[in-house]
């Protein structure tokens, strides 16, 4: 009977060390990331363009918005933005500083007779979002048309020598035995989304699952992996050929994360293992403010869900983390929330029809009171497909890494709006902070400085020789 009791005791002091230990490696994660999502400011571009096609000889004018990443209000941390005109090979053609006053400025570019026909690039970024590379950088695609000069062959749309196929595992991994979602993509020659159709085969050819993009090429599917069986998919294009593609990795062991948005006003998120779990954390930030951070026990070989509230996400793009008992992230997906209420802007002009050259009068009403800063671009729309604008780009295209086609889609009311919004989030899913940094004590150094005062110049003085100057 001492025995025993002692026995007891000592599993109840070891039971509480263990809890005690755990709750401080959450409580340290928790407090570690919020340090790090509060102290590293972000800042995100929009650029108006007064329209998409120009030819050569006009100007083009643009203005620029700067917002900070956080609540998306103008921020006048950095006082330039860099703009450019880039080609099919990615070299400038055209390039400016735009001073900026309260997060926004103004300015234009003269397209010359030497710039040949085609598709170019129009970026913007400051100086600071260097820091967070290229593949945040404001982004879009525009025309030139030279009616004098033929369309340079450089500068004709990239095309793929013939399908381009990649496949996205939920959560980033493929578990044996575990039913998991594949998201895939599929572009055609011109780097847009292919229609097509897919399968996985096994060694003996059997049919595993059938699969098709639901759009722009974007679709997903689930799959029960097996490490003893050897898979492959087959895609057919439009004409009925056949490529065959390898499938990603399938690990023995790990975590798997699912995340599936059936219920109403509830996000389940299941997070299963091959192995046993002790507790499993799941934390939620949108734009760095941390939303949902929950934990559970788990146990062997069993899943465990979490019933997350939709209302608690903030509108946009939300960061889905699962940390294990140690504090370390095993998984990640984003989620992506329409936002609910948007200032709608609208134009209504004086009359229906106008004669030649009778002039135009129009006013611009919100739909509610706001104080505003705006900018107005008129072009005729007969051939040109809708494009993106202040909305989609802040709260979509700009936290995802990778064009999105037709982002503007992902806003609308169509009834596969939802799907393919959650296929985008699994094929351009992406890591904003890298949580395997969180926990060292020392700061990274900053590569890229703001411009809280105007364009920085760097430099150094040597002597004639080419030196440094001593005591310089």
């Amino acid at each position: 009977m001492k025995l025993n009791i002692i026995v007891l005791i000592i599993g109840l002091i070891v039971s509480e060390v263990s809890t005690a230990q755990s709750q401080l490696v959450g409580a340290t994660t928790t407090k570690n990331l919020q340090q790090q999502l509060a102290t590293n400011v972000q800042e995100k571009i929009y650029v108006h363009l007064d329209r998409p096609d120009h030819l050569t000889g006009e100007v083009l004018w643009f203005k620029v918005y700067c917002v900070d990443a956080m609540l998306h209000r103008p921020t006048d941390v950095s006082k330039v933005a860099y703009v450019e005109i880039l080609d099919a090979d990615n070299r400038a053609i055209l390039q400016a500083k735009v001073a900026l006053e309260k997060g926004t400025g103004t300015g234009s570019f003269f397209i010359p007779a030497t710039v040949a026909t085609g598709s170019y690039l129009f970026r913007a970024y400051t100086n600071w979002m260097k820091n967070a590379g290229s593949a945040f950088y404001f982004q879009q695609q525009i025309s030139v048309i030279n009616t004098i000069k033929q369309a340079d062959e450089n500068q004709q749309a990239v095309r793929l020598p013939s399908l381009g196929v990649q496949f996205f595992p939920e959560g980033g991994q493929l578990i044996e035995n575990i039913r998991g979602r594949i998201a895939f993509q599929v572009l055609d020659e011109n780097g847009k989304g292919a229609n097509c159709k897919g399968a996985v085969l096994n060694a003996s050819n059997d049919t595993i699952v059938k699969f098709k993009p639901l759009k722009f090429g974007i679709g997903s599917f689930l799959f029960v992996p097996r490490v003893s069986e050897v898979y492959r998919a087959v895609i057919f294009d439009s004409k009925r050929r056949a490529t065959p593609h390898p499938l990603p990795s399938i690990m023995k062991t790990g975590i798997a994360l699912m995340v599936s948005d059936t219920l109403t006003s509830k996000i389940k998120v299941t997070i299963s293992s091959s192995t046993s779990m002790s507790e499993v954390r799941l934390i939620a930030h949108t734009r760095q403010v941390v939303k949902i951070d929950e934990t559970r026990n788990g146990s062997d070989n069993r899943a465990i869900e979490f019933l997350v509230d939709k209302n608690k996400l903030g509108d946009g793009i939300s960061h889905f983390t699962v940390f294990d008992q140690s504090g370390t992230p095993v998984a990640e997906r984003l989620y992506f929330k329409k936002p609910d209420q948007v200032l709608t802007i609208t134009a209504k002009t004086d009359q229906a029809e106008y004669s030649i050259r009778r002039k135009v009068n129009f006013s611009i009403t919100t739909s509610q009171p706001a104080k505003t800063n705006l900018s107005v671009s008129i072009f005729r729309t007969d051939s040109i497909s809708p494009t993106s604008n202040i909305v989609n780009t802040l709260f979509l295209s700009s936290d995802l890494k990778g064009e999105v086609e037709s982002p503007w889609y992902y806003f609308s009311s169509d009834a596969d709006t939802n799907q393919a919004a959650d296929n985008l989030m699994l094929t351009h899913g992406w890591r904003r902070f890298n949580f395997n940094l969180m926990m060292d004590k020392e700061p990274k150094p900053i590569a890229h400085l703001p411009e809280p005062r105007g364009h920085l110049v760097q430099g150094k003085i040597v002597d004639g020789t080419g030196k440094p100057a001593a005591g310089r």
